[in-house]
């Protein structure tokens, strides 16, 4: 008896998503057990054309972000996916990861309870008739277990053989054993006569996945310590070393859940900047770690962002302390969010090392987007440098943007004692937020610089100069 084909993975890419259906239509001529779609570029359109297009091939979302659209959203397209499809459709459903948070611009709870509370809000809307079978995308064990408590299925990705069996030990034996229980698993996969342009390939997209803390934490637990020690090590000290190739603008569209023409322009952004050179058929090379001088960038306040982050290396950090913070009016205004958004803030004291007076510079709260909280927790007492950098680190991406303002103030009641300054004495007050090149606020800073301990200088030339 031949072994039945496996289930394929369909990706709608813009200007190829005709031709995209067209590839499932030929998938479900030739018996692929299944046509599954992730989230880049509008899985749940994908699916929806798929229920039109095809006539008995089993398709589904692996997955659609919870944090994406609103629940009753999800309910009328899912429902209307089934009752069209004659009930081929699976809503695949997952909490994604932390460049998508910032990409939705939402703030996650724990990954468990808001699974549980996505299925069981899901299943309430009942108005807009039958609803489609459940499957949760899951790494870790906690996550399988939710999946055979609540779901048909559950789909991994990347996720290791020799440790399959006890992931799947997770599941009620009921659910193992039912073959009505949908167990995936999503495996990149380079068809080419070229062995070693394959394993490159491949090399690349995981690569990119190794970047994911939630990856990283499952391989761990898989038994790949060592492995992802080095992983962790080789991102703390730069990814991408000078002379390597990144990887295609798909797959970092892929990786980042953006756009192909976000990606181009990030490009634009670190060519410009010295950062990289790309050539036709060669792919895009780094060539520096830092900036060359007078290459175009980003003029702040200080000159560069560089010069920013230069600001943590030549001073001392002080941690007084840690919280999470949601936003209420006054805060939001304060940061230029919106209320009710998640933040992990981190208030410390900036010193001079050396200074025998131990005479703070200034007070900085540093606001963190909550989908970034948990991993800077555990990296913050080894990272001496601003943490921009950190979540730089953290995300895989880089800020392109610092906006800046400073007004004058008094010392504030609270702080001065700590600063060693008197209440009401003149000070400087600077916020800074933290951009990524679409527009997305990850981090944003204030701080309290009493007057004679800070000065501010800088340099202003013409972007167009000619001689006079």
């Amino acid at each position: 008896m031949p072994e039945s084909l496996p289930a394929l993975c369909l990706i709608a890419m813009p200007g190829r998503r005709r031709r995209t259906i067209e590839i499932g239509q030929e998938a479900e001529r030739r018996g692929f057990t299944g046509l599954y779609v992730p989230s880049p570029t509008g899985g749940m359109s994908t699916c929806e054309a798929l229920a039109w297009n095809t006539e008995k091939v089993t398709f589904g979302t692996a997955i659609a972000p919870i944090y994406q659209r609103t629940m009753v959203d999800f309910a009328q397209s899912a429902a209307m996916m089934h009752e069209v499809s004659g009930g081929r459709f699976r809503m695949g459903i997952g909490i994604a990861h932390g460049p998508s948070y910032v990409r939705m611009g939402v703030t996650p709870g724990k990954p468990l309870a808001d699974t549980r509370a996505f299925i069981e809000k899901f299943r309430a809307e009942t108005g807009f008739g039958p609803l489609p079978p459940i499957i949760v995308a899951a790494l870790r064990k906690k996550m399988v277990a939710l999946a055979g408590e609540l779901a048909e299925g559950v789909v991994f990705a990347n996720v290791v053989l020799s440790h399959m069996g006890q992931s799947l030990a997770a599941l009620p034996a009921a659910k193992r054993n039912d073959p009505g229980f949908f167990i995936g698993n999503m495996i990149p996969t380079c068809i080419s006569d070229d062995v070693d342009a394959a394993r490159a390939t491949n090399r690349r997209t995981l690569t990119n996945y190794a970047s994911l803390p939630n990856y990283r934490n499952y391989w761990r637990e898989a038994g790949y310590v060592e492995e992802m020690d080095g992983i962790e090590k080789a991102i703390a000290e730069g990814r991408h070393p000078v002379g390597s190739v990144l990887p295609n603008e798909f797959e970092l569209a892929e990786h980042f859940s953006v756009s192909r023409s976000t990606v181009r322009a990030a490009m634009r952004e670190l060519q410009a900047s010295g950062l990289v050179s790309r050539k036709r058929n060669a792919g895009t090379r780094v060539e520096a770690r830092s900036p060359q001088r007078g290459a175009g960038g980003f003029t702040q306040a200080l000159g560069s962002i560089e010069a920013v982050q230069q600001f943590g290396v030549e001073t001392e950090r002080h941690v007084q302390r840690v919280a999470d913070i949601v936003t209420d009016d006054q805060l939001a205004d304060a940061l230029g969010c919106q209320p009710g958004r998640r933040w992990l803030c981190i208030s410390s004291l900036r010193m001079i090392p050396g200074d025998a007076t131990r005479t703070p510079i200034c007070w900085t709260d540093v606001y963190i987007d909550a989908a970034f909280a948990s991993e800077v927790r555990q990296r913050m007492n080894g990272h001496r440098d601003i943490f921009g950098t950190l979540v730089e680190q953290i995300s895989g991406r880089r800020f392109s943007e610092i906006r800046q303002d400073i007004n004058a103030v008094g010392v504030p009641v609270d702080k001065a004692e700590a600063l060693k300054a008197d209440p009401g004495a003149h000070a400087l007050a600077i916020r800074r937020q933290y951009l990524f090149s679409s527009n997305e606020m990850a981090e944003v800073s204030l701080s309290i610089h009493p007057a004679d301990r800070y000065s501010y200088t800088t340099r202003l030339t013409r972007q167009d100069a000619r001689p006079a």
